[in-house]
């Protein structure tokens, strides 16, 4: 499975940037980001797992300046990464915004922090 991924953070500052997440009919920008080192870091961590051997499961709750919430999840399993990052809405709930599977290669060739 080789599907096309761009998974870019964009540092804006100490603490503020951007993420943006492209694949085949897919786009989505978060602007604003709030916590975005960690959220790099955090991403790196996970692909050295991945490197070592282990199949991680992560999550990681987003905010951005204007208040706005999502929730990213990166997962590995059975030599395939699923990459899905929803929408908070304001009654709890969570709308899809992204949803990416394909092969490690295919994720580490498609991540940058810039």
């Amino acid at each position: 499975m080789s599907k096309i991924l761009l998974f870019n953070i964009y540092n804006d500052g100490i603490t503020v940037g951007s993420l943006v997440l492209k694949a085949q009919g897919q786009h989505y920008r978060i602007t604003g980001l709030l916590g975005v080192l960690p959220l790099a870091a955090d991403t790196q961590q996970f692909i050295r797992s991945v490197t070592a051997g282990a199949t991680p499961h992560s999550f990681f709750t987003l905010a951005d300046v204007n208040g706005r919430k999502h929730e990213l999840e990166l997962c590995y399993r059975v030599c395939i990464v699923y990459l899905k990052l929803w929408l908070k809405t304001v009654d709890a709930g969570k709308v899809s915004v992204f949803d990416w599977a394909g092969g490690f290669d295919v994720f580490c060739a498609g991540f940058q922090i810039i």
